[in-house]
């Protein structure tokens, strides 16, 4: 068990420093930047999450993949480590190297067996369920930065090869069907979406279930968005940080509202696109 995790950490640590070196190159384009600063969070993270459980374990712990299974995530990591060296040795490599780099090391054959070691984790202990989100969550963020690039494209099929570590809920709370329909398509593949048509009907189902996060409107029968968020933030403390509020009929009083408590808004209509991204963002807001 601890030879797996001790592999893991050093996975995390090397393509941690990796990407932080991509970052310090200067990129001009701010979303590249930006995939990287989140990958490298989400690497960090990691290697906390394993570095903290490495102390807790006992003394003997059965192993969780065969021996023989962890010494090919090792190889086959070294093989791309060896590459990312190489590329260190070039002056300024540009972001289409770095790239290429990085999707091999997070789709290829090291990224599946990694996938397939947080799995076993996570089944294991609950300890790892946040190492699992965390994985899964820098799957996302790559899978989303890649969509919208037509040279990437290919790529994408990848993803659905990799083993699925974690299955964030997320939760849509608007009286309107088309509005909850086109979220629900949108944001699919980001986890499982649960629906609400109103405040009272959401707060019923924050509690039952963790949802990474919310999107509300504010009109609403019973009971509007504002209610739903001052109601589940006096019952849950510092949930409105998930919070999103998409909607076209939010008065002045409703944005000073946002503003002043730093809750999330977009306003309807907003491109998809734009969607995706903050719904990503906040589920991301703990790495």
């Amino acid at each position: 068990m601890k030879t797996l995790l001790k592999q893991l950490i050093k996975i995390d640590e090397l393509t941690g420093d990796f990407y932080g070196q991509a970052i310090n190159e200067k990129q001009k384009n701010y979303d590249t930047n930006a995939l990287f600063a989140g990958l490298q969070r989400s690497r960090l993270k990691s290697k906390w999450i394993l570095l903290s459980a490495i102390k807790e374990l006992p003394a003997t712990m059965p192993a969780l993949l065969d021996p023989a299974r962890v010494e090919e995530l090792k190889e086959e990591c070294c093989a791309v480590f060896n590459k990312i060296t190489v590329l260190a040795g070039h002056c300024s490599p540009n972001a289409k190297e770095l790239l290429e780099v990085t999707l091999e090391i997070e789709l290829t054959r090291p990224g599946k067996l990694y996938s397939e070691a947080i799995d076993a984790l996570r089944r294991n202990s609950r300890t790892f369920i946040t190492l699992a989100a965390t994985t899964q969550w820098r799957r996302r963020l790559l899978q989303s930065y890649i969509k919208h690039r037509y040279e990437y494209t290919s790529h994408l099929e990848l993803f659905e090869k990799l083993p699925r570590v974690w299955t964030e809920n997320l939760l849509i709370a608007d009286d309107s069907i088309a509005t909850t329909t086109l979220l629900a398509d949108t944001l699919s593949c980001e986890g499982s979406v649960h629906t609400a048509g109103n405040g009272i009907s959401a707060l019923r189902k924050l509690e039952k279930k963790y949802f990474a996060a919310i999107i509300s409107d504010v009109s609403m029968p019973l009971m509007g968005g504002v209610d739903f968020d001052r109601s589940a933030e006096r019952k849950y403390p510092g949930i409105r940080r998930r919070f999103i509020f998409f909607t076209d009929t939010a008065s002045m009083n409703d944005i000073d509202f946002f503003k002043i408590n730093k809750i999330n808004y977009l306003p309807k209509p907003s491109s998809l696109k734009n969607i995706r991204e903050a719904v990503l963002k906040v589920m991301g807001g703990t790495i």
